[in-house]
C-alpha cells in the first residue's frame, strides 16, 4: 500500500502496489494511524508479516544532529521480524544516548503549542490545538485502555519504523 496526500502522482511505485489518495490533513502520524485502523485489519497477514512505515521525505538529511543516522531497510525488516517485533528508522550513533525513555518522564510530556511548520497548516478551523481531555502523553496512553508499560519504554522519532503484525 502507498498512501499519498501530496496531490501529485506517485512515481516509482512497484507495479503491484495499491495506491490510495487521502486528503492532505494531519501529519504522517495521522496517516499511519489510518493505515493501522482502516487498512491493516483487512489485509491477509501471517506471523512473519512486517509493515514498514516511511515518509516521502525519508531521503532528506536527518535533522536530529550527528548522534543519529538512518537505519537501512534490510536492517529494519530483520529487527522487526525478530522477537523484538519493532525497528526504528533512526539509529543512534552516539553511544551515550538511548532508544529508551523513562516511562514517567515520557508520560509527563505535554505539547502546549505547535510552531514548526505553522505556515504549512491552515488555522481557524475551529478545532483547538489541545484536547480538553488529553493533556499529556500519559493521559493519551491511559485513554487507550492498554496494558501497563514497564519503567523503560522504547521510543522512535522521525516517523519511520517497521513492526511485525
Amino acid at each position: 500500500h502507498i498512501l499519498s496526500k501530496c496531490g501529485r502522482d506517485v512515481e516509482g511505485a512497484p507495479e503491484n502496489a495499491e495506491i490510495q489518495v487521502l486528503p492532505n490533513f494531519g501529519r504522517n502520524d495521522h496517516t499511519f494511524a489510518y493505515y493501522i485502523t482502516s487498512i491493516l485489519p483487512h489485509l491477509p497477514t501471517n506471523d512473519s508479516s512486517v509493515v514498514v512505515f516511511l515518509k516521502d521525505t525519508m531521503m532528506q538529511r536527518v535533522r536530529m544532529g550527528s548522534q543519529f543516522c538512518r537505519t537501512d531497510l534490510k536492517s529494519m525488516v530483520q529487527l522487526s521480524s525478530s522477537s523484538n517485533g519493532f525497528a526504528c528508522g533512526i539509529s543512534i550513533v552516539e553511544k551515550s544516548w538511548s532508544v529508551y525513555h523513562d516511562k514517567d518522564t515520557l508520560f509527563s510530556f505535554a505539547l502546549k503549542e505547535y510552531q514548526k511548520g505553522i505556515n504549512d497548516y491552515h488555522t481557524g478551523d475551529g478545532v483547538p490545538f489541545q484536547s480538553e481531555t488529553v493533556s499529556s502523553v500519559g493521559d493519551f496512553y491511559t485513554s487507550l485502555d492498554a496494558n501497563p508499560l514497564p519503567a523503560l519504554v522504547q521510543v522512535c522519532y522521525q516517523g519511520m519504523f517497521a513492526a511485525s503484525t
